[in-house]
This record gives C-alpha cells, sequence and structure tokens, in this order.
C-alpha cells in the first residue's frame, strides 16, 4: 500500500474531513508558486500538497515526504506555508510532515526553521506510527462492526 494511501486511511479511521490528492489537483486554492534557488539557478515550481485536513476550522496540509528534496526547495516549500499559516486569520493551518526515514525527516526539521514555521504551524508523524495507528483503529473498527452484527471476534 501506498504511504499515501496510509495516510488516508489513518485519517478517515480517526474521523478527520480530509482531501485525496485528487480533489487538491482540483482545487486552486492548494496550487502555490515556489521559486528558489540552486545551483541550477533559479527556479519556479507550482507546489501542491499530498493531501489536507481540517483542524481548528482551518485546513492543514499533509506532505508525504519519503526522499530528500533539495534544501533550496524544501526552504520555499516551508517559506511558503509559513507566509500561508501566519496568524489567526491566516489561509492555513500548518503543515504536517509524515517521513519514513529519519534523514528526511531532520533534514525538514533544519529548513523549516531557516524558514521561519515552527510549532504548531509545523508537526511530523513517521510513516510507522502513521500505519500502526491506522492498523490498530481499523481492527477496533471490525470489532465495533462485528459486535454491532451480533458477531464476535
Amino acid at each position: 500500500m501506498s504511504a499515501c494511501a496510509w495516510v488516508s486511511a489513518w485519517l478517515r479511521l480517526r474521523g478527520h474531513c480530509w482531501w485525496s490528492e485528487r480533489e487538491l489537483a482540483q482545487d486552486p486554492f492548494w496550487r502555490r508558486d515556489v521559486r528558489y534557488r540552486d545551483r541550477r539557478g533559479t527556479a519556479r515550481v507550482t507546489h501542491r500538497p499530498d493531501l489536507a485536513l481540517q483542524i481548528a476550522g482551518r485546513p492543514a496540509a499533509i506532505e508525504v515526504e519519503l526522499q530528500r528534496k533539495t534544501r533550496a526547495r524544501l526552504i520555499a516549500i516551508l517559506s511558503m506555508y509559513a507566509e500561508h499559516s501566519d496568524g489567526d486569520d491566516a489561509a492555513l493551518y500548518g503543515v504536517l510532515y509524515v517521513c519514513d526515514r529519519d534523514d528526511v525527516a531532520d533534514a525538514v526539521k533544519r529548513a523549516a526553521i531557516d524558514a521561519g514555521l515552527d510549532a504548531p504551524a509545523i508537526s511530523f508523524r513517521t510513516l510507522h506510527d502513521v500505519v500502526e495507528q491506522a492498523r490498530t483503529a481499523g481492527r477496533s473498527h471490525e470489532r465495533a462492526a462485528g459486535s454491532a452484527n451480533g458477531v464476535v471476534r
């Protein structure tokens, strides 16, 4: 199962209101231009999060980060999130990073400091924890559905 599918299952089983990759691709709200300079020069890319969820009445981005991006690109993306999640009337609540490797999470955390993005506007989960929590919640839902139907497990 793909990492985004696990995160989607995790959100659904925990009862969160969330948006899929397809929904984000169709909604211009999530399309952001990001500019940065790297060894090749100035790059301008369109960025969308992998998923999104609702937190405290506002949308929050979810980045499922499995590979390291260049530091310049990470800082540009995180700066964009910092800009759009600054203040009570900000468009975004923030961003949740789900990483499967410590080196990737550490790179994002270091870049977030340089981008001026800190808690609560940024938070982290490991993919391992997301998968385990989704499995646990799924088993609980199965038991609840079984007992509601008179099935003993």
